[in-house]
C-alpha cells in the first residue's frame, strides 16, 4: 500500500518544480514591485492615497467605458 507507482512520482517531481518556479518568479516580481514603488516621490500617505483613489477612478472610467463600447 505505502509503494507508489513510478508516474506519480515523476507527476509529483514536475508539479513540485514548477510550483517553485512560479513562486521563486511571484516573490521576485514583488520584490521589483516594491523596489519600483520606493522610487515613487510621495511627500506623506495623504499624497500616496490620494494619488492611488486617483489612479482608482481613472479606471473605473476607463472600464465602463470599454463595457458600454463592447455592448453596442
Amino acid at each position: 500500500m505505502g509503494h507508489q507507482p513510478e508516474h506519480h512520482t515523476a507527476l509529483t517531481d514536475s508539479v513540485t518544480f514548477w510550483a517553485r518556479f512560479w513562486q521563486q518568479q511571484y516573490e521576485h516580481n514583488l520584490t521589483l514591485l516594491a523596489a519600483m514603488a520606493q522610487a515613487v516621490p510621495h511627500q506623506s500617505a495623504r499624497d500616496l492615497a490620494a494619488d492611488a483613489e486617483a489612479h482608482k477612478a481613472k479606471s473605473a472610467a476607463a472600464k465602463k467605458t470599454r463595457t458600454k463600447a463592447d455592448i453596442a
